[in-house]
């Protein structure tokens, strides 16, 4: 007698389920810690280099802006003290100090004018009210033509223009006057970049003494 045989599993077929089990099965939690670390990474470097040259352009903004204000202040003094007559340098007990020069005005048909610059250490302590800065140390400049008297200098009196702030002296004062000669050496402030130094020399071209009204 034959017994029926029973027929055998394909073993082609039952391979198949484990392999399409293990295609969708997904991330794991540690692959989704390493992916989420790696753009943590990026982002870290990304944003370091970012903030970097923000940093870097802000350093040169500043410095710009403070070099651009001292060479003001330079070129201002030196036209000037150039075409000066007359020079006088007053220093105050507070720390202030102011050059005024009796000079040519080649831009005026009256020909001489009355001209200053004053370096005040701390505008929020000077007695001269007058001036508007809210930085310590700060050079302003004041044009009087036709020439007139001392009185004009005195802080009630208005027209001064500020030129920059964050001014320092280097050495004892900001000006030095030495006969016909001018000397300027201070720094300026430049955030967080290092402080533009401004250091020159101006010499009267014809040193005279036609005037002394300015004073």
């Amino acid at each position: 007698m034959t017994l029926p045989t029973r027929a055998r599993p394909d073993s082609s077929s039952a391979s198949i389920a484990p392999s399409s089990a293990t295609d969708e099965r997904g991330f794991t939690l540690i692959e989704l810690l390493v992916y989420c670390s790696l753009f943590v990474l990026i982002l870290t470097i990304v944003g370091g280099v970012l903030i970097n040259t923000m940093q870097n352009e802000g350093r040169v903004r500043d410095a710009s802006a403070a070099s651009s204000a001292g060479q003001l202040v330079a070129q201002s003094v030196k036209r000037g003290v150039a075409n000066a007559t007359d020079i006088s340098h007053v220093v105050n007990a507070d720390g202030s100090e102011r050059i005024i020069v009796h000079t040519r005005n080649p831009d005026s048909p009256i020909g001489f004018s009355c001209e200053a610059w004053e370096y005040v250490p701390n505008a929020d302590t000077h007695p001269d009210a007058w001036v508007d800065a809210d930085e310590d140390g700060s050079i302003f400049r004041k044009r009087v033509a036709p020439v007139s008297s001392a009185s004009v200098w005195g802080p009630q009196q208005s027209g001064w223009i500020l030129l920059a702030t964050g001014v320092k002296p280097v050495g004892s004062s900001v000006f030095t006057a030495i006969g016909p000669r001018v000397d300027l050496r201070f720094s300026v402030d430049a955030g967080a970049a290092q402080p533009v130094l401004i250091s020159t020399t101006v010499h009267q071209r014809v040193p005279g003494a036609e005037s002394t009204a300015c004073f």
